[in-house]
């Protein structure tokens, strides 16, 4: 009845064969029975059906919107990036569609994720669930084990195919790929990018996992387009990037027809930033000692653990360092037995990536500002992205070929000449006492003698990450959390210049008031565990969004408002994926108008019926022989070729977007003259 309702409010209009299957007339104003989502969607939307009452048996949770949205995409066969923050659902949602597959015999699942610790409670969380929706499917998990036979009974299970769902650490797929290699998998869901990009022959592994060729890997690196038809039977979902992706990732989009898109930095934390301009034990001490526990410390050198350790017991907290994946102290700390756990500050470092404890953890300390340290001797052995991201800071000084030539190497895109002309250029900066100076001046830059001429850059995406664990998403919104920078001088100075880029504003211990402070992390983190095992409000999770504009320069300008987008190419059409923290969007361009009036029907395409102006509408199409741009026929009426593109094609791929997201607005510039 609502249909109904819905469809006599609409202006009255015929659009020439575009009911759902497209073999009748869409009328607006006599609504059809026959023109209905099933004709084109077929039993898709009882498959979704199905998922969403398969997950709800799994976990006794709905699906949030983002879920459901990704679940779409998934059961149509399609690979993409996800765009979206942490905490939102990501890891869950990746696990139970492995089980999905796998119980509906699709084929085996692969789930890799960054850590040996995740491995574990990634396994922990499949066998669960598996058990709660009443599931006998072979859950196999490798990492962390010491035994030797049981490691080789592993191995041999994996080698074998004895699995149903395989669970494993990018690690492993990089040093173990012969054992998988008799494999292939129908599902993949890798939960950190990032670590998997960390080698980038990965990217060739997985797509080889997916059901890819060697050969066709290979060629695709080498060829800008490639026939994309009936090569791989198997869907990848990756989590979204937090550093820009190399050379190789550039196979997902020509072999599966997406880009992997870079979360900004910052978009989704709750964080009060502090910095405190001393270094010493005592600061420490006294922060921990007013704080309380629920603590992480990151040092940027591991010889500093046994000092702080010190600090932190003389406070009265109970602390261990953490290194690899030492699951005794992290679950001892998620027990509470533990007050702080002290670890590196490195981009890929446990307590930087690996860690997911919103109700346990409630503030970081840096002691010391993560950095990167470069020198000359050293240079030969720094890695190309490396060294762009040196001569991307240090462009200013160095001009146009500094700035093209760190693009190069951070995307991956670079031939041995230009890595040469990159280590010169370095080698020409270290060896000159002049140019220090001019490097010192920049103020994001910090120059050191120590042992020769040192640069040190300031590491703002570990601080990032690292921080962000303190933030995390629950149905109560983001979690309250802080971060105190203890560091002196020019690197403290340099660090705080650096960070504001990423819109993170550093406030002086002095005016923090701690104790309000403290109050704040901790009614969130009661909130956390009243809300911990019960039913999400939907409408606290972030709301899923088609947003439609004319111009594809428009939609691409839009979405770079929020990071790097994660890009689709469907039939044609680029769609690009973005999170604004609250809503996940995707945007597309219809490109100009994608109907216009009948030729042949009425008047001039009007229709007059019961005194009812109808105007009578088919899709544009233009021939892509001669340009020519007509309505109705199949073959162009000037040159008769049948080489056309029809904006039906375009109408079909937004009927699709609209399926997967939960609204739609339509972006459209009003004109003070003009059409409208």
């Amino acid at each position: 009845m609502t249909k109904v309702y819905l469809l006599a409010r609409m202006i009255p209009a015929v659009y020439k064969k575009l009911c759902p299957g497209y073999s009748l007339d869409l009328v607006t104003h006599k609504p059809d029975e026959r023109c209905s989502p099933e004709k084109e969607l077929g039993n898709l939307i009882s498959l979704c059906d199905e998922f969403c009452s398969f997950f709800e048996r799994c976990t006794g949770f709905e699906l949030w919107e983002a879920q459901r949205s990704w679940a779409k995409r998934v059961l149509q066969q399609q690979s993409f990036a996800a765009i979206a923050p942490t905490g939102i659902g990501k890891t869950v949602f990746g696990i139970i569609m492995s089980l999905f597959y796998s119980s509906k015999g699709w084929g085996k699942s692969l789930v890799v994720v960054p850590t040996v610790l995740l491995v574990r409670q990634a396994e922990e969380r499949a066998n669960a669930y598996a058990k709660k929706g009443g599931l006998e499917l072979r859950i196999v998990a490798y990492g962390g084990i010491r035994k030797v036979r049981e490691r080789e009974r592993l191995l041999e299970t994996i080698k074998e195919g004895n699995f149903d769902v395989l669970i494993i650490t990018s690690q492993f797929l990089a040093r173990r790929s012969d054992i998988l290699a008799s494999n292939t998998f129908s599902f993949i869901f890798v939960d950190d990018v990032d670590s998997l990009l960390k080698n980038s022959k990965n990217v060739d592994r997985v797509l080889v996992l997916l059901g890819f060729p060697h050969e066709v890997v290979e060629s695709a690196l080498r060829a800008v387009k490639i026939e994309r038809k009936d090569l791989s039977k198997g869907v990848i979902m990756l989590s979204s990037a937090t550093a820009r992706p190399g050379r190789r990732a550039i196979l997902f989009r020509r072999l599966l027809g997406f880009d992997i898109g870079v979360l900004r930095e910052g978009v989704l934390r709750n964080v009060e930033d502090i910095e405190v301009p001393d270094k010493s034990k005592e600061i420490l001490s006294k922060i921990a000692q007013m704080m309380g526990g629920g603590l992480l410390v990151y040092v940027p050198k591991l010889e500093l653990v046994d000092e702080v350790i010190d600090a932190l017991e003389s406070a009265g907290l109970r602390a261990e360092e953490v290194s690899g994946s030492k699951e005794t102290s992290i679950q001892a700390f998620a027990s509470g037995e533990l007050d702080a756990l002290v670890g590196a500050a490195k981009p890929y470092g446990v307590l930087v990536r690996g860690l997911d404890l919103p109700e346990r953890i409630r503030y970081a300390v840096f002691y010391g500002a993560p950095h990167f340290e470069f020198s000359l001797e050293k240079l030969e052995e720094a890695s190309p992205r490396a060294i762009g991201t040196v001569l991307s800071t240090i462009a200013p000084l160095l001009g146009r070929e500094s700035k093209l030539l760190s693009l190069k190497l951070r995307s991956g895109r670079f031939v041995e000449e230009d890595l040469a002309r990159a280590k010169d250029l370095l080698s020409q900066i270290l060896s000159n006492s002049e140019f220090w100076e001019k490097l010192s001046g920049l103020g994001d830059v910090v120059v050191r003698y120590e042992d020769g001429i040192k640069v040190l850059l300031p590491d703002i995406r570990t601080y990032i990450q690292g921080s962000g664990r303190t933030s995390r998403l629950f149905p109560g919104g983001l979690s309250k959390g802080a971060a105190f920078l203890i560091e002196e001088g020019s690197l403290l100075n340099a660090f705080v210049k650096r960070a504001s880029i990423f819109d993170i504003e550093f406030k002086p211990i002095d005016q923090v008031n701690l104790e309000s402070l403290k109050e704040e992390i901790d009614s969130h983190r009661n909130r956390i565990r009243e809300l911990k095992g019960k039913k999400v409000p939907p409408e606290m999770m972030p709301k899923t969004l088609l947003f439609i504009v004319e111009s594809p320069n428009k939609a691409r300008t839009i979405a770079s408002f929020f990071g790097r987008p994660s890009r689709r190419n469907i039939e044609g059409l680029p769609a690009y994926d973005f999170s604004t923290g609250n809503q996940l969007v995707t945007i597309v361009a219809t490109g100009g108008h994608v109907v216009d009036l009948s030729t042949k029907e009425g008047y001039h395409g009007v229709l007059v019926e019961d005194d009812l102006f109808v105007p009578v509408y088919c899709t544009l199409k233009r021939c892509q022989v001669c340009g020519y741009q007509f309505t109705e026929g199949e073959n162009c009426p000037v040159c008769g070729s049948s080489n056309i593109l029809d904006s039906k094609r375009t109408l079909r791929v937004l009927r699709m977007l609209a399926f997967e997201n939960e609204r739609v607005i339509i972006g459209q510039i009003l004109m003070l003259r003009g059409r409208r």
